[in-house]
């Protein structure tokens, strides 16, 4: 019977120095694909700006305070439509409400020694896909892998 080595694979989610760069160089390798379908997405998300009388900065704002794209699609097509901010808040929660499962699984996930600041770093920064890649790999989740890969956005 062959055995699989977990040497390397749990070196990259202990939290030590040599640990936390493994995990880093890990989360960039993971995360490039990541980055380039965001790519995509963030021009299909300047064109409904523009097209919804968004300004570059609103643009720029609406993506830097909503991370996921569903909710911004939703947001934008409603401010396009002059819905009120009542609307708007609404239906962006109820894009967005399943992100707060995805942040509940990932806590766990963690190490009981993260401090409350990397917790709440990996909630404000869940995506399907990020959470897809971190809650697929094996053992503790290193926030460091988590950060790299959060950083493959555009």
């Amino acid at each position: 019977m062959m055995q699989i080595s977990t040497k390397n694979i749990d070196s990259v989610y202990t939290n030590n120095v040599s640990s936390n760069a493994a995990a880093f160089r890990q989360g960039l390798h993971d995360g490039i694909p990541i980055g380039l379908g965001y790519f995509a997405v963030a021009f299909s998300l300047g064109i409904i700006c523009r097209s919804s009388g968004l300004s570059v900065f609103q643009g720029f704002l609406t993506s830097l305070l909503n991370n996921t794209s569903a909710g911004e699609f939703a947001a934008i097509t409603l401010i396009g439509q002059n819905a009120s901010y009542t609307e708007i808040a609404l239906v962006t929660l109820i894009a967005n409400a399943r992100y707060m499962l995805m942040s509940c699984a990932l806590s766990q996930r963690l190490s009981t020694a993260q401090s409350f600041m990397h917790r709440l770093v990996i909630a404000f920064a869940v995506t399907d896909e990020l959470f897809g890649i971190a809650i697929s790999r094996p053992g503790v989740l290193n926030p460091y892998y988590y950060y790299i890969t959060m950083e493959a956005w555009p």
